[in-house]
């Protein structure tokens, strides 16, 4: 059985992973004090922690789009940057939110430039804390594992934002550009799943006859990333798809990938294009 699998090159941009980090840590320092405020002002905690995670996934994303611009497709450097970026971030959000916390008072650039310094009015501030929960202030054993477990959420969400791009993320080396990965507006019966899978596997293209409209769910969705400038890089996807409620009867979807960055020939691809063509006709026909 052939392998039909794109697979990155891994090829090292000293540019990428550059811009990425340059990015980061212009944006971390206006992202940290927005969200310094509106922790320090905001007196429910729960939003605080949602406000905070949010503005680290923020950071995160620069930094893949600043890397995707260095067209970095090296893993391992690109999780080097990432953890990197996460503790930068970690570290100036802290600072951000200890010179918010004082009211300006402390000295910003002392504390930028002198993390022992930032670590000693952490170990100062987790003594005495500084906002309470149920009516009680939160400090000492407790709060330090707090920050601990939301140190480790943020460095997190950094591996998190760098493990879905590296999934997502298709490279045309004969273009040097990203490809953009494309959902196909109609869902698939489910049923030839197993014929679909087998030609596919054996890079034959006569799973293109076996898609149909889906009548239920669960059913078959189709992702397609084609180079537009040379027309020689298709990538396919299938995802199985199924509407599911809830035990509050409110509705969602629930996805996962069946098979998973399948190449397939042009040919192939301007057959399945033909193909969907083809299913939305008859669907508008009322057939």
């Amino acid at each position: 059985m052939q392998d039909n699998t794109y697979r990155s090159t891994g090829t090292f941009s000293p540019a990428g992973v550059g811009i990425g980090l340059a990015l980061a840590v212009i944006a971390m320092f206006p992202i940290a004090f927005l969200y310094s405020y509106a922790v320090r002002y905001i007196p429910f905690i729960y939003i605080n922690f949602l406000i905070s995670f949010g503005a680290v996934f923020a950071v995160a994303y620069i930094y893949t789009f600043g890397e995707s611009l260095g067209r970095n497709r090296s893993r391992v450097a690109s999780l080097a940057a990432m953890l990197l970026a996460g503790v930068l971030t970690l570290f100036v959000f802290w600072v951000t939110f200890l010179y918010v916390l004082s009211e300006r008072r402390l000295e910003y650039v002392k504390m930028l430039t002198d993390p022992a310094y930032v670590i000693d009015l952490i170990k100062e501030l987790i003594n005495v804390g500084w906002f309470t929960l149920k009516r009680n202030r939160v400090k000492g054993t407790f709060y330090g594992i707090m920050l601990a477990v939301e140190a480790v959420v943020y460095i997190g969400i950094f591996v998190f934002v760098w493990w879905t791009a590296l999934k997502s993320r298709v490279f045309c080396e004969k273009c040097q550009k990203w490809v953009v990965r494309e959902s196909v507006a109609m869902f698939f019966d489910l049923a030839p799943l197993e014929a679909i899978a087998t030609s596919l596997a054996t890079g034959t293209d006569a799973w293109v006859d076996a898609l149909f409209l889906a009548q239920s769910t669960p059913s078959l969705r189709v992702e397609l990333a084609s180079c537009a400038h040379c027309n020689e890089l298709h990538v396919l996807t299938l995802v199985h798809s199924q509407d599911v409620v809830d035990k509050d009867g409110n509705p969602s979807t629930e996805e996962k990938n069946l098979l998973e960055n399948v190449l397939i020939s042009t040919a192939t691809a301007a057959r399945f294009q033909a193909r969907v063509a083809q299913l939305q006709a008859d669907f508008a026909a009322g057939n």
